[in-house]
């Protein structure tokens, strides 16, 4: 799925990660970090993994 808004993973183990694997043949999208001030680019075949309770 996806998700528009503001996300935060209060509830992760703090040491797990977090990962977005891309499986269907379309544009890709971003994986937005606005903490960081961040966009990463994701495309399909692409996978990304991050510790998204600390960010």
């Amino acid at each position: 799925g996806s998700c528009e808004g503001l996300h935060i993973d209060f509830n992760d183990h703090r040491y797990s990660l977090t990962w977005l694997v891309l499986f269907w043949d379309r544009n890709g999208g971003d994986f937005v970090v606005p903490q960081l001030g961040e966009v990463v680019p994701v495309r399909p075949g692409q996978r990304l993994g991050a510790m998204t309770r600390v960010l």
